[in-house]
């Protein structure tokens, strides 16, 4: 897990779900964060693109291979981008 920018002691923080998960679920929330219900979701592909994007660096391995594999973007080699080369997927 990695944060955007320092967490002070005694911060609460948060975490999307999405960044983690391929399956399809959903789980209604009534935490204090929005002070409304709302619905939790756990599916990395439910993110627009530009967060996809954003937060694939940072996802577990499978859900890189997955992203890989929608997108057609192949694996390291003299092709693939610094960011790409630096992924920690076992190819």
């Amino acid at each position: 897990m990695r944060a955007w920018r320092a967490i002070q002691a005694g911060e609460e923080i948060t975490i999307d779900y999405r960044l983690n998960a391929l399956d399809d679920w959903e789980l209604r929330c009534a935490c204090p964060a929005y002070n409304v219900p709302h619905v939790v979701i756990g599916h990395f592909f439910t993110l627009c693109v530009d967060l996809q994007r954003q937060y694939v660096p940072y996802a577990p391995p499978f859900v890189q291979q997955e992203y890989l594999r929608r997108y057609s973007i192949p694996g390291p080699g003299p092709e693939a981008s610094a960011w790409e080369q630096e992924w920690p997927v076992r190819w």
